[in-house]
């Protein structure tokens, strides 16, 4: 595979990059000094009390989606091509970027 598909490699390379990379954001951002913290989960809704254990949750998403996206594009890359899979890849790297972004909107007003 290394030799036919090198773009879909380093794709794959990169979405384990972010992913670690917003594991350690997160957990770095996720204070469990308090007990409770406030947290705000839109503009609209304002602000609800939260466990700070609970938002270790993301965390964990994160891993979640590191690996399986991984897998999936293995799997696309058999079922419908190089092409397919590229963009899989692409579009999780853009969720990834959009978490690392809502994540440090949730936590950055505690």
């Amino acid at each position: 595979m290394w030799q036919e598909e090198r773009g879909v490699i380093v794709l794959m390379t990169l979405v384990a990059v972010v992913a670690l990379a917003l594991l350690v954001i997160m957990i770095a951002m996720i204070s469990s000094a308090g007990t409770v913290m406030r947290t705000s989960y839109g503009d609209i809704g304002g602000y609800e009390e939260g466990n700070a254990r609970a938002l270790f949750m993301f965390p964990v998403m994160v891993v979640m989606i590191g690996v399986l996206h991984n897998i999936l594009a293995v799997k696309i890359l058999k079922k419908n091509g190089a092409a397919m899979a590229k963009i899989f890849l692409f579009m999780t790297i853009l969720v990834m970027a959009g978490g690392m972004v809502v994540m440090s909107r949730l936590l950055g007003e505690g």
